[in-house]
Protein backbone atom coordinates (compact mmCIF):
# COMPACT_ATOMS: atom_id res chain seq x y z
CA UNK A 1 0.00 0.00 0.00
CA UNK A 2 1.29 3.43 -0.94
CA UNK A 3 1.68 5.99 1.78
CA UNK A 4 -0.38 9.18 1.51
CA UNK A 5 1.28 12.13 -0.21
CA UNK A 6 1.16 14.18 3.01
CA UNK A 7 3.47 11.63 4.69
CA UNK A 8 6.07 12.02 1.95
CA UNK A 9 5.70 15.80 1.94
CA UNK A 10 6.01 16.07 5.73
CA UNK A 11 9.14 13.93 5.82
CA UNK A 12 10.66 15.81 2.87
CA UNK A 13 10.01 19.18 4.52
CA UNK A 14 11.63 17.97 7.77
CA UNK A 15 14.67 16.72 5.84
CA UNK A 16 14.96 20.01 3.92
CA UNK A 17 14.52 22.14 7.05
CA UNK A 18 17.10 20.15 9.02
CA UNK A 19 19.59 20.26 6.16
CA UNK A 20 19.24 24.04 5.92
CA UNK A 21 19.70 24.36 9.68
CA UNK A 22 22.90 22.34 9.44
CA UNK A 23 24.15 24.68 6.74
CA UNK A 24 23.00 28.04 8.17
CA UNK A 25 22.54 27.27 11.86
CA UNK A 26 19.40 27.11 13.94
CA UNK A 27 17.42 30.32 14.22
CA UNK A 28 17.18 31.74 17.72
CA UNK A 29 13.90 33.22 19.00
CA UNK A 30 14.15 36.84 19.96
CA UNK A 31 16.92 37.63 17.50
CA UNK A 32 17.28 41.32 16.60
CA UNK A 33 15.03 42.65 13.82
CA UNK A 34 16.69 42.27 10.46
CA UNK A 35 19.11 39.65 11.73
CA UNK A 36 19.67 36.76 9.34
CA UNK A 37 21.37 34.44 11.79
CA UNK A 38 20.19 30.87 11.46
CA UNK A 39 17.50 29.09 9.46
CA UNK A 40 13.90 29.45 10.62
CA UNK A 41 10.54 27.90 9.83
CA UNK A 42 9.76 31.12 7.98
CA UNK A 43 12.83 30.57 5.76
CA UNK A 44 11.62 27.05 4.94
CA UNK A 45 8.09 28.30 4.23
CA UNK A 46 9.36 30.99 1.87
CA UNK A 47 11.82 28.67 0.11
CA UNK A 48 9.15 26.00 -0.42
CA UNK A 49 6.41 28.54 -1.27
CA UNK A 50 4.18 27.34 1.56
CA UNK A 51 2.31 29.29 4.20
CA UNK A 52 3.96 29.57 7.59
CA UNK A 53 1.10 27.64 9.21
CA UNK A 54 1.24 24.77 6.71
CA UNK A 55 5.02 24.57 7.09
CA UNK A 56 4.71 24.43 10.87
CA UNK A 57 2.12 21.64 10.61
CA UNK A 58 4.22 19.66 8.14
CA UNK A 59 7.28 19.95 10.38
CA UNK A 60 5.24 18.93 13.42
CA UNK A 61 3.83 15.85 11.67
CA UNK A 62 7.11 14.92 9.96
CA UNK A 63 9.06 15.03 13.21
CA UNK A 64 6.32 13.06 14.96
CA UNK A 65 6.37 10.38 12.23
CA UNK A 66 10.14 10.02 12.66
CA UNK A 67 9.61 9.39 16.39
CA UNK A 68 6.44 7.32 16.01
CA UNK A 69 5.89 5.87 12.51
CA UNK A 70 2.33 4.77 13.35
CA UNK A 71 1.25 8.41 12.92
CA UNK A 72 1.73 7.90 9.19
CA UNK A 73 -1.30 5.56 9.30
CA UNK A 74 -3.65 8.41 10.24
CA UNK A 75 -6.59 8.65 7.86
CA UNK A 76 -5.99 12.34 7.05
CA UNK A 77 -3.37 15.02 7.49
CA UNK A 78 -5.63 16.78 9.99
CA UNK A 79 -5.85 13.59 12.05
CA UNK A 80 -2.05 13.27 11.92
CA UNK A 81 -1.68 16.86 13.19
CA UNK A 82 -3.93 16.06 16.16
CA UNK A 83 -1.92 12.91 16.92
CA UNK A 84 1.37 14.80 16.62
CA UNK A 85 0.14 17.56 18.95
CA UNK A 86 -0.99 14.95 21.47
CA UNK A 87 2.52 13.46 21.51
CA UNK A 88 4.26 16.76 22.24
Amino acid sequence: MRKPIWVTLALDIVDYHEQQQKEFGISVNGRPAGSRDGWSIRNTAEAQKLSLGKTHSLLLVGKAIKKNPTISHASTFAAAVKLAKAEQ
